[in-house]
C-alpha cells in the first residue's frame, strides 16, 4: 500500500469510528430533491434502479470501495441480489459492514482490499453487476480499473455508479467560486457556520494531508466510463451549489426543521435548479447504468 492509499484508508478510517456527519443529500429535503430527479418520484434511489432500470436480480454483485457497507447492506436485506460482494481499503468499515452481515445473517461478504491490489487479484467467478456508489471518484488509475472492471463483468452484466463528476479536487473555476460565495452572502447569518462563511478551494497540501484521492479524477469519469462500456441509462442529479455549499450552512439549525430553516433549503433548491437550468451551472453528481461494449472484440 502506497502512501497516499495510506492516508485515504486512515482518513476514512477515522471517520467511521467517529459519528458520521450530515452531507448535502441526508438533508430530507435535499435527498427529495434528487430523488424527484433521478426517477421522477419518492423513494431510495437503490431499489428504483433494480426494479425500474436493471430489472434483473443479480446473481453476483461486487461492490468496489463500500466503506462501511451502507449500501451494500441495504441490497442483502432487502434480497435485490443473491450474493454481495464488497471491499474497501478501510478496515474499521469493512469491520463494521462484516460484523453487521453476520449478525444479520446476510448474505454478504465484505474484504479489505486496495484499489491497486484489486486491479491484480484473480477472480474465480465473474459478476453481473459491478457498483460504484461514492467510489469511482477516488480511482486514480481509471483506466486498469475500468479495464478490470470490463474483464470482470458478465457479457450481459451491468455497471452503475452513483459519482461526483465535478472538478478534480472539487476546486472549482473561479466564477463558480464566486456564485457560491454569492448565494452564501444572502443567508441569514444563523444558518451558516459562521456570519462571514465563504468556499475556498483547498490547497494541494491541504488535499494530501487530508485525503489524497478526494476526486483525484473526477471530471474524467464521464468520458472513462464511455471508453470502456456503452452508457444504457443516466440521470443528473445537481449539487453544482447545494454540494459545496452546505459546507458552509450551520446543519444543526437547518436539522430543526421550522419554517425558516425549509424556506432556506427550498430557495437553495430553487438557485440551483434555476441556474442549471440556464445553463451557468452544471451538474456535479450522476446515478448510471452501463453495460459492455456492443464492438468489443
Amino acid at each position: 500500500m502506497d502512501s497516499e492509499t495510506r492516508q485515504s484508508a486512515a482518513h476514512w478510517d477515522q471517520m467511521y469510528a467517529a459519528a458520521r456527519g450530515a452531507t448535502w443529500h441526508t438533508d430530507e429535503t435535499i435527498s427529495a430533491y434528487i430523488e424527484q430527479r433521478q426517477f421522477g418520484k419518492q423513494g431510495h434511489w437503490l431499489g428504483h434502479i433494480f426494479q425500474d432500470v436493471v430489472k434483473f436480480r443479480p446473481k453476483r454483485l461486487l461492490s468496489i470501495g463500500c466503506g462501511a457497507g451502507d449500501h451494500e447492506l441495504a441490497i442483502a436485506r432487502a434480497g435485490l441480489a443473491e450474493e454481495v460482494h464488497a471491499f474497501d481499503a478501510s478496515e474499521v468499515g469493512i469491520a463494521q459492514a462484516q460484523q453487521t452481515a453476520l449478525a444479520e445473517n446476510l448474505n454478504a461478504n465484505f474484504f479489505v482490499d486496495t484499489f491497486e491490489t484489486f486491479i491484480d487479484r484473480e477472480f474465480p467467478q465473474k459478476f453481473d453487476t459491478i457498483m460504484f456508489v461514492g467510489s469511482l471518484h477516488h480511482v486514480e488509475n481509471m483506466n486498469d480499473m475500468l479495464a478490470k472492471v470490463s474483464s470482470l463483468l458478465t457479457d450481459d452484466g451491468k455497471v452503475m455508479y452513483n459519482e461526483y463528476i465535478g472538478p478534480c479536487y472539487i476546486s472549482f473555476p473561479d466564477e463558480r467560486v464566486a456564485l457560491i460565495n454569492h448565494v452564501l452572502r444572502s443567508i441569514p447569518a444563523e444558518f451558516k457556520v459562521s456570519p462571514d462563511a465563504q468556499w475556498r478551494n483547498p490547497t494541494m497540501q491541504e488535499i494530501q494531508k487530508l485525503d489524497p484521492s478526494e476526486a483525484v479524477r473526477s471530471a474524467l469519469i464521464p468520458q472513462f466510463l464511455r471508453l470502456y462500456f456503452d452508457v444504457e441509462w443516466e440521470r443528473g442529479f445537481g449539487g453544482g451549489l447545494l454540494h459545496p455549499l452546505f459546507q458552509q450552512l450551520n446543519v444543526n439549525r437547518l436539522a430543526v426543521g421550522d419554517a425558516a430553516s425549509d424556506a432556506v433549503v427550498s430557495m437553495l433548491i430553487g438557485i440551483e435548479q434555476l441556474l442549471e437550468d440556464q445553463a451557468i451551472l452544471p451538474c456535479d453528481f450522476v446515478l448510471g447504468i452501463a453495460c459492455q461494449k456492443a464492438n468489443a472484440a
